[in-house]
């Protein structure tokens, strides 16, 4: 109970006056004191009447407007998220139109489907030998950047794990999103903005597993996955290997292994609820496109097994002689 500087005033702690309310009093050596809450004249403090109230007031209302000037500025310029992610696609594809404008995050969701590997860029030797990715990753960790454009840079990395090949690069990506993810929590982001990321982080054994497996293993790491695999981007690998691996079937026993494979992926899709977050939506949409596909895939390659099966037990006999015509026997 140390005293202060006035020594009309005591500051209190400890257990034995948690008893003391707002307006309560205490005799201490015969003085007589009136307890006063200091969180709440803290409180009180911010939000005082005076010109420091109204200037705060007017700088919140002018943040904003400000903000997208300079992401706007930044844009034009080829620095932020949006104009570096434009140009890695641009790179990849010059002759691609859609991509001579820088394109928002929204545009590339929308487009998910189209958006193809940027193979030409040696993304695959050394991720951090691209300038392009290597600065997504710099916004992100970057704390002078508002949370806001740190998030577009950490979608725009998953994005790019969408490729397969690029999954060999999520222990690169796992610090830079645990952070973001954590930082995100602090400013108090929605967890459904979160959610694609803390997928990635939770689920990404899951999804290493699915994308550097040899491709006979695929249906084995599909069927052998925990019953509570909830990322839509492991999904979407499951459904695009599972396609690839439909082309690679020659014998029943391939067929019967990508069918039970597949009808595990369609069980978990039934369970997936709607999700508000648009790129968690583009995903599932992408997987539902593929997980149908594959289906059909499967039901033509189960036809050509059957009929093959059935010639197999059909002898044809021809006869020599016209006045015998043609005649098949079954056995």
């Amino acid at each position: 109970m140390p005293p202060t500087d006035d020594n009309s005033i005591l500051e209190l702690r400890g257990a034995a006056v948690e008893w003391l309310g707002s307006g309560g009093q205490i005799t201490i050596q015969g003085v007589e004191y009136e307890y006063a809450d200091s969180d709440a004249d803290d409180d009180s403090i911010d939000d005082a009447v005076g010109p420091g109230r109204t200037f705060g007031k007017l700088v919140k209302r002018m943040a904003a407007s400000v903000e997208m000037f300079l992401s706007f500025c930044s844009d034009l310029l080829g620095n932020g998220p949006d104009a570096i992610f434009t140009r890695l696609m641009r790179r990849n594809d010059p002759l691609d139109s859609r991509y001579r404008r820088t394109k928002r995050l929204s545009w590339w969701i929308k487009d998910l489907a189209y958006i193809f590997p940027p193979i030409r860029l040696g993304v695959y030797r050394n991720l951090y030998h691209n300038r392009d990715i290597s600065r997504l990753v710099q916004f992100v960790i970057d704390r002078r950047y508002h949370i806001s454009v740190r998030l577009t840079a950490a979608y725009y990395l998953l994005i790019l794990l969408k490729f397969s090949r690029l999954c060999a690069f999520v222990p690169l990506f796992h610090d830079v999103l645990s952070r973001i993810c954590q930082e995100g929590s602090r400013h108090g982001i929605k967890p459904s903005t979160l959610r694609p990321l803390q997928e990635v982080l939770t689920f990404k054994e899951d999804l290493m597993c699915i994308t550097t497996c040899d491709a006979k293993e695929v249906p084995a790491v599909i069927i052998g996955s925990s019953e509570d695999m909830a990322s839509s981007l492991v999904h979407y690998f499951w459904v695009w290997s599972l396609g690839l691996q439909c082309l690679r079937i020659h014998t029943r026993s391939d067929l019967e292994a990508v069918e039970q494979a597949n009808q595990v992926v369609g069980s978990r899709l039934y369970r997936l609820a709607p999700d508000p977050n648009p790129l968690e939506c583009a995903l599932k949409l992408e997987v539902q496109k593929w997980y149908e596909w594959v289906d059909g895939d499967i039901n033509d390659k189960r036809m050509q097994f059957e009929m093959r099966e059935f010639m197999e037990h059909i002898q044809y006999i021809i006869p020599c002689g016209t006045e015998y015509g043609n005649r098949y026997r079954a056995i």
